[in-house]
């Protein structure tokens, strides 16, 4: 992912490039192929016209009898001289701006390159400290692109799909708390522990985290390694810590 984001940046500012100097070029062509026209008009004027010759002149009465006898070329140069300015001035401006936005671009590709680098090294090396949630059972681009949805266009503070998917999680957790807690006529427990794990299953894959069906006490164990995990990428990653979200706050009757 991160190579194909490279070599599409590279490709990217050698086209630019390329743009560039055809922008830029091509009102000096016009300018010099105008130029070359006029020349030719005005040699052939010198080579059809027996009275005049070639020679070098800089007197007053020569270029008051060129301003006279080619004035239309003259003109015709003038023009050429200044729309060719204008032209190669709007192409600067054109292209200035069009470098700019590739720059931002590029910035914001760079911007999402690392920051996303920056989240699975670090997710690599604190899971590490847990027991029982391994490193493979977390899909890191589905979590990554849940947390930051518009890293790609350079927005790294909108979490709102993501508080979302734990606020579901924390209501679910919390449901089954308060379900475990009611208790029939002879105060059997009517909790259902296949009903929780299959619930529980399919929020968390939600956020990238493969759940399997296991023994009661095992799944516990997973369940509150994930449930550490999660607080761990709100805090670390998102502005919404601070908010009634993190899951280690709720009191599970049921474990």
């Amino acid at each position: 992912m991160i190579k194909k984001n490279n070599i599409k940046m590279v490709g990217n500012i050698l086209s630019t490039k390329n743009r560039i100097n055809l922008h830029l070029i091509a009102p000096l062509y016009f300018i010099g192929v105008v130029l070359l026209y006029l020349f030719v008009l005005v040699c052939t004027e010198f080579y059809t016209d027996e009275n005049l010759l070639f020679g070098f002149c800089l007197s007053e009465n020569c270029l008051d009898f060129l301003n006279r006898r080619f004035e239309r070329t003259l003109a015709i140069f003038d023009w050429v001289l200044k729309v060719g300015a204008i032209w190669f001035a709007l192409s600067s401006l054109v292209l200035g701006i069009r470098t700019f936005e590739l720059a931002q671009r590029n910035s914001v590709t760079n911007n999402h390159i690392n920051n996303f680098k920056s989240f699975c090294d670090y997710i690599n090396s604190e899971i590490k400290n847990f027991k029982y949630l391994k490193k493979n059972k977390i899909d890191l681009y589905k979590l990554y692109d849940l947390v930051f949805p518009k890293s790609k266009v350079g927005e790294l503070t909108e979490f709102t799909d993501y508080e979302k998917v734990v606020k579901n999680l924390r209501n679910q957790l919390i449901e089954s708390s308060k379900i475990f807690k009611r208790k029939t006529s002879g105060s059997i427990s009517v909790f259902d522990y296949e009903k929780h794990q299959l619930n529980l299953i399919k929020v968390v894959e939600k956020l990238g985290v493969e759940l399997s069906h296991l023994h009661r006490n095992d799944f516990y164990f997973i369940e509150d390694d994930i449930i550490k995990f999660i607080d761990m990428v709100t805090k670390t990653f998102t502005t919404i810590g601070d908010k009634p979200i993190l899951l280690q706050t709720i009191n599970r009757h049921y474990r």
